[in-house]
């Protein structure tokens, strides 16, 4: 649970679930339904290779609109198509990825055996954390009066913020989302405090130290 707390009214617990990975995924509407998939809330994607963790916050009116957006924007080539083991560098250079989705995907087209698996192999590292977020949750806390998109949008913008901080803490951790500055603007007159960590309250993690929780989380999986 992570526990997005205020100064002057009750915190918004959010309840995680997770992973989603291949061989994981809900087969069929019943059990989108039943995982709650098809609501609204915030997301955490994650790919792990062996020595970088890629990070992605976001957020969706239907979370499983947004899952299948993310796995089709990488087997249509435009995301990231990183090497087996990438090394992260300031540009991003060729150690690093096969595919810039800057540089254009189009080419990828005319060799589909080749970028196909790199496309595969990427599926494969995604591990896909989420929360709904419903109106009665939000009637209940801090932020009572703004609607769902608003304070799915928020509690994103407090999420990138966090991986923007774990990715400062350790090298080998990248955050996906754009500009830091973009979540800024949003938490400029939040109603919120800032979230201590991602996963408060979480039974999985025993320590209070952000890093090593996610750490000791990756290592399980």
């Amino acid at each position: 649970m992570t526990d997005v707390s205020d100064v002057a009214g009750p915190s918004i617990q959010l309840n995680w679930s997770g992973p989603l990975m291949v061989g994981k995924f809900p087969k069929g509407k019943p059990e989108i339904e039943k995982a709650g998939l098809n609501t609204a809330g915030v997301y955490l994607w994650l790919q792990r290779y062996p020595e970088t963790t890629a990070l992605y916050a976001g957020q969706s009116t239907d979370i499983s609109i947004r899952l299948k957006q993310h796995i089709t924007m990488l087997f249509s080539f435009q995301y990231w198509l990183r090497k087996a083991n990438p090394i992260l560098s300031e540009n991003y250079d060729t150690s690093y990825c096969f595919q810039d989705p800057g540089d254009g995907t189009l080419g990828c087209f005319n060799d589909l055996d080749k970028w196909i698996l790199h496309a595969r192999r990427e599926v494969e590292t995604v591990r896909f954390f989420y929360a709904p977020v419903t109106e009665e949750m939000i009637a209940n806390s801090s932020l009572a009066g703004m609607t769902v998109k608003q304070s799915i949008s928020l509690i994103e913008a407090y999420l990138i913020n966090d991986l923007y901080d774990l990715a400062a803490q350790n090298e080998t951790y990248v955050c996906d989302n754009g500009r830091r500055e973009m979540s800024a603007e949003r938490l400029a007159n939040s109603p919120l405090q800032r979230m201590s960590h991602i996963f408060k309250g979480d039974e999985r993690f025993k320590t209070s130290d952000l890093l090593t929780q996610f750490n000791d989380f990756l290592k399980q999986m």
